[in-house]
């Protein structure tokens, strides 16, 4: 296997589950606080931001989504596009911030969420292309490994 694993410059590395955490425990707050239901999160918007958020300027950018999921977590709640499978896996969109890929990454039964999440991590570290990672991981379960990463 001496393939390479190619990336763009700017990656974000998505541990669903925590997303679908955190989006949900805000619904669960700020709805009774503003008496009515929120609306599903664009994913691609949300994707938009978060990279502008970290940095990301207009212009002809390559952003590299990497959505680790479990069984539990194949569904991205409260988003749309939502199914990592069939929606979420192997499409793009382009916007003037650039061209946003998608790629949904099963950790199966040979590994946990975590370690598929801090093997691509460093795997993402160690690519010497990438010059921008967006990270995502699901802090209370193992934020200190990825501080340590």
């Amino acid at each position: 296997m001496s393939e390479k694993i190619t990336l763009p410059e700017n990656v974000l590395l998505v541990d669903t589950a925590f997303l679908n955490f955190i989006v949900g425990d805000l619904k669960c707050y700020f709805e009774p606080v503003l008496k009515r239901v929120l609306p599903d999160i664009d994913f691609s918007e949300l994707a938009t931001y978060l990279a502008l958020d970290a940095g990301l300027v207009e212009g002809e950018n390559e952003i590299q989504t990497l959505l680790i999921y479990d069984a539990d977590s194949s569904q991205l709640n409260h988003c749309s596009p939502s199914d990592l499978k069939e929606e979420l896996n192997g499409v793009a969109f382009k916007n003037q911030f650039g061209e946003f890929s998608f790629a949904s990454v099963p950790c199966a039964d040979m590994v946990s969420r975590e370690d598929l999440f801090l093997d691509l991590l460093q795997i993402t570290l160690d690519s010497k292309e990438v010059k921008r990672l967006i990270v995502l991981p699901f802090g209370e379960e193992y934020g200190e490994k990825v501080t340590e990463a």
